[in-house]
């Protein structure tokens, strides 16, 4: 259980590549054929579900590096105040 911390980041991150690379292909491909195609695919369910997961996984990226940051400070401090005043 505590190695997944560090694992979730790199779960989240890719879902969030791999999102971003379904939704510049599906709904917004390059050219002006893709230009074109923007206009039916603004509000496909698709479209709108890749943006939603995009969104959805950077948020969860972001709070889970918040939660090892706090966890590792927690843990910095734990074991400086078990140094600084052994029994």
């Amino acid at each position: 259980m505590r190695g997944i911390g560090f694992v979730l980041p790199v779960v989240f991150a890719t879902l969030h590549w791999a999102s971003a690379q379904a939704y510049a292909r599906i709904c917004a491909p390059p050219g002006v054929y893709g230009y074109f195609v923007t206009f039916f695919n603004v509000a496909n369910p698709v479209c709108s579900y890749t943006l939603q997961v995009m969104d959805m996984s950077k948020y969860f990226y972001n709070q889970t590096w918040i939660f090892i940051g706090i966890t590792t400070l927690d843990a910095c401090k734990h074991l400086y105040e078990k140094c600084a005043h052994p029994k």
